[in-house]
């Protein structure tokens, strides 16, 4: 890889698409469920920093924890989502309210106290070497960003605009969620975010490097839906 093209071509596609396979299929399959669609988008966005627990999920959506219990058992079991099995790897960030678990190698963070709870990630992602693709995000992130916009656009080819309507609820439900965490992450000066007419900067500071993301504004959403 010698110039910011390099991702652009098709060898690459591939570690794109399993990244990305499991928020197409949220949007494709969970049209008709509210709890469940907004749920595996807002896992997908959170697993791309980190394996989620249901506690975890539960506490940042307002979601009963029972239903988010069953439904990650359920997508367990089904392949859908793997358990992490690295319990000890693990130091806590955040308010006493909202407690997060992050890896210890990754970022760094506090003992916990008592036993982490289980953590969850998609199957394709836990298949992924996710440090190698922050590398690769942080040197060609506006050529990947264009593939997965590119295949978003072609799913909401797919649906209704009512559908579409709903999708950008969805984020909008998301990203007002997602703010209380960025602010306890900001206090902990663990990410920073910067914003533009469109889209949020963020920075997550790990323990070695950091990780990049343009992250859209709803407005922006609204030209690919």
């Amino acid at each position: 890889m010698t110039s910011s093209s390099s991702f652009a071509e098709p060898q690459f596609h591939p570690t794109v698409d399993n990244l990305l396979d499991p928020l197409l299929d949220a949007i494709r399959y969970y049209s008709n469920n509210d709890f469940e669609r907004r749920t595996l988008i807002f896992t997908w966005i959170a697993n791309l920093v980190k394996p989620m627990a249901v506690v975890e999920v539960s506490n940042i959506l307002g979601y009963e924890y029972r239903r988010v219990h069953d439904l990650f058992l359920k997508l367990t079991r089904s392949g859908v989502l793997s358990e992490m099995k690295d319990d000890g790897n693990y130091n806590c960030v955040g308010s006493d309210s909202l407690i997060l678990y992050v890896r210890k190698d990754i970022i760094r963070g506090r003992e916990a106290a008592g036993r982490i709870p289980a953590m969850f990630v998609f199957r394709k992602r836990a298949e992924l070497d996710m440090e190698l693709f922050w590398k690769q995000f942080n040197l060609y992130g506006k050529q990947i960003t264009s593939y997965m916009e590119k295949k978003i656009r072609s799913l909401a080819d797919e649906v209704d605009s009512n559908y579409r309507q709903v999708l950008l609820l969805d984020w909008s439900f998301i990203q007002d969620k997602v703010g209380r965490v960025i602010r306890i992450l900001i206090n902990d000066s663990i990410v920073s975010v910067k914003k533009n007419e469109d889209f949020a900067d963020i920075r997550v500071n790990l323990r070695k490097g950091e990780i990049k993301y343009k992250v859209p504004l709803v407005k922006r959403l609204k030209s690919l839906f």
